[in-house]
């Protein structure tokens, strides 16, 4: 599999680098394909789209670069900020849930067991989504108000969510810094729940894509954790060929 990272966030949003220096930090760190997926929250304002994608055209490289957002889902109903008008200059689309979600992390339940059922039915139903490619960092519920700890999500959501994407050709993304998501956990601990969850969306036919969710140039292709995870699952023949993103191959 050629090295690839598909999920960097430049000053298009809140990312610290331009697009230039993150092609270049993609060079750097021997990667073959990179994608910028700024986020998208807005989708009436997405008009910043065209130029981020001229500014990925301007750069003589080797490596492969798509052009791409972050959108949100909103709520339970798989409902996102992706911006309809812009989807033909998009080479990938990412969701995630996130502040905006509606009974997640926005006007959450008083019960964590009821935002987690919202965050999987959020899951199922985005996967039918035709424009999504990716969710992002599935299952990063341990910063929202309900304190979710990732053992709080059972086998069975896993399964739930796994069996929708695989349905639906949706891809599962493990991002780098999951981690980030549980501060009150011990990092080993986590990293083997975490592991448990990746293999059994694996063990469901559901494919897997690598991103670092870098902030910052010296985060493109930072992908160690991945790695680990990868091992650690045996889920190395689940991970997608980023090829498949480029367009009229």
């Amino acid at each position: 599999m050629k090295p690839h990272d598909l999920h960097t966030h430049t000053t298009y949003s809140d990312g610290k680098n331009p697009v230039v220096d993150h092609i270049r930090g993609a060079e750097a760190a021997g990667l073959s394909y990179l994608a910028i997926t700024d986020h998208c929250f807005n989708p009436s304002a997405a008009e910043w789209i065209t130029q981020m994608r001229d500014d990925i055209r301007a750069v003589k490289t080797h490596v492969t670069v798509f052009a791409g957002i972050e959108a949100q889902i909103r709520d339970a109903s798989g409902a996102t900020t992706v911006p309809q008008q812009e989807t033909e200059k998009l080479d990938i689309i990412l969701v995630d849930i996130g502040g905006m979600t509606e009974g997640v992390f926005r006007n959450p339940p008083a019960s964590k067991q009821m935002a987690i059922k919202n965050a999987v039915t959020a899951y199922v139903n985005v996967s039918a989504d035709p424009l999504v490619d990716i969710v992002a960092h599935p299952f990063n519920l341990g910063r929202t108000p309900s304190g979710i700890a990732s053992t709080d999500i059972t086998d069975a959501d896993v399964r739930t969510v796994a069996r929708a994407f695989a349905a639906n050709g949706m891809i599962f993304e493990i991002m780098n810094s999951s981690w980030w998501w549980f501060p009150d956990e011990d990092i080993a601990s986590f990293t083997k729940r975490y592991a448990d969850i990746v293999r059994i969306a694996a063990e469901e036919n559901v494919r897997l894509s690598k991103g670092s969710d870098a902030h910052a140039v010296c985060g493109v292709g930072m992908l160690s954790w991945v790695d680990r995870v990868i091992a650690m699952a045996g889920v190395e023949k689940a991970i997608i060929d980023p090829s498949m993103f480029v367009r009229n191959a």
